[in-house]
């Protein structure tokens, strides 16, 4: 076993080295300060563009109580799809109106929507998303969940705030229905069975499509929560424990989570039963559970511990998205490998799991098209649009994460201790390719 971990890192090293606007809308009672808006609405439809492609028509309503709207009002209007920010090619037709429905001047200036008004209190404003990228227009069944400042549609992000530190800092929730007008919603009391509406804030801000059952509590000192379908034939007792463990895991390794309590969304895919896949979310993660998912396999105890990582690497530690492309390797590939030692140490899996992930990643990158054409080559439209590209990413960063585990224990740290330490300094902060560079260097004994 020893030997072949080690045979198996020096191969890695090598590896790695290649390497409609009439509707009245519903008004949003945001914690701002007085002198800063106070209502926003804003409703999302799927729409078919001129191009014949599913797009998002998002309609956006502001209005000020005390006062006229800020002139010019700037709202920031920052779309991401799949990690996709060519603003200029995504957004279309962009509108503002004031109420009576006199059109104002408005102009997206880097990323920003600048609107020219004459003392009005309240504006509405439109516009089209439609990606460049295939990703989400293709496969999005536009059932959304929505998050703190994130709107969410399978996965891939849509954010909308106005430019404001207050919004920013706030902390609100919002409800989405596609083609409905949602709303801010306050804490409710804990229900076992919920559904619409009513039962968000348990959910971290999150707005679950029809009924689902509440399932967990207190599991050995933390918050542990399931929203599962109630018509899902899963273990979720097995699941729960799975989870826990990961979750106390995690702790030692990195420390408390951000948020004191683990809230997991598990979907139905009850037409793809042996599918299991997830995402990250604030308070928690999601999981999309066929109803043959494999339970408390190795498998899943990885996946478990991809989504929980992502908790402190990704969202708490979040990354620019000017250069996104650059960090794919380190928030996706380093989460990979450490998400298999991560579920061995949580005793949810066996040595052999780690060797699996790297054999995995390995046939992967030499398998894959894309392998020896350097990133700097891929314009950011052209790699965000390329699943293959994209898959590199993870293939390329978990193989480089193995190196930098041998590289970095010849100078004290662990890959994983140096994850927690840098997740440490930089907790709450957003970080680009450079910051990890030069943290690595260091790391390394390098100038």
């Amino acid at each position: 076993m020893t030997k072949q971990y080690l045979s198996f890192s020096l191969v890695c090293l090598l590896w790695a080295a290649i390497a409609s606007c009439s509707a009245t809308p519903t008004r949003l009672a945001l914690p701002w300060q007085p002198d800063h808006l106070t209502d926003l609405a804003y409703r999302v439809n799927a729409v078919v563009g001129p191009d014949g492609r599913k797009a998002l028509m998002v309609d956006v309503a502001v209005s000020q109580e005390h006062g006229p709207l800020p002139n010019p009002l700037f709202l920031r209007i920052n779309s991401n799809w799949a990690g996709q920010t060519d603003l200029g090619a995504d957004l279309d037709d962009l509108m503002a109106w004031s109420p009576d429905g006199t059109p104002l001047e408005a102009h997206l200036e880097d990323g920003v929507a600048r609107v020219e008004h004459s003392g009005i209190s309240s504006a509405s404003l439109r516009y089209r998303v439609a990606p460049q990228t295939e990703r989400l227009t293709a496969e999005s069944r536009f059932r959304p969940i929505s998050n703190r400042r994130t709107l969410v549609a399978d996965g891939r992000h849509l954010f909308l705030w106005p430019e404001s530190e207050a919004f920013e800092e706030a902390d609100w929730s919002v409800l989405l229905a596609s083609g409905d007008w949602f709303s801010t919603h306050s804490a409710s009391p804990h229900q076992t069975e919920f559904e619409g509406h009513a039962r968000t804030d348990l959910w971290d801000s999150s707005w679950l499509e029809g009924r689902h059952l509440d399932v967990g509590g207190v599991i050995a000192g933390r918050s542990i929560r399931l929203a599962v379908d109630p018509d899902s034939r899963l273990d979720t007792a097995t699941l729960l424990t799975q989870i826990s463990r990961v979750v106390a895991a995690a702790e030692r390794d990195f420390g408390p989570t951000p948020e004191p309590h683990t809230s997991v969304i598990v979907l139905r895919r009850a037409d793809q039963p042996d599918e299991f896949t997830g995402s990250g979310r604030r308070g928690g993660f999601v999981l999309e559970l066929g109803d043959h998912a494999p339970i408390g396999s190795p498998d899943l105890a990885v996946l478990v511990a991809h989504e929980h990582l992502h908790r402190y690497i990704g969202l708490s530690m979040r990354f620019d998205d000017w250069d996104a492309m650059w960090t794919m390797w380190f928030r996706e590939g380093v989460v990979s490998y450490l998400a298999a030692g991560l579920a061995y140490r949580a005793s949810s899996t066996d040595a052999e799991q780690v060797l699996r992930t790297l054999s995995e990643a390995a046939s992967g990158y030499l398998a894959n098209p894309n392998n020896n054409r350097p990133l700097s080559e891929w314009s950011v439209s052209e790699y965000w649009s390329n699943l293959e590209m994209r898959r590199l990413a993870y293939e390329k960063g978990t193989l480089l994460a193995a190196w930098l585990d041998v590289a970095l224990r010849e100078h004290g740290p662990t890959l994983a201790q140096f994850v927690a330490e840098f997740y440490a300094s930089h907790q709450g902060e957003t970080i680009d390719s450079t910051v990890i560079n030069e943290a690595l260097q260091e790391a390394l004994g390098r100038d």
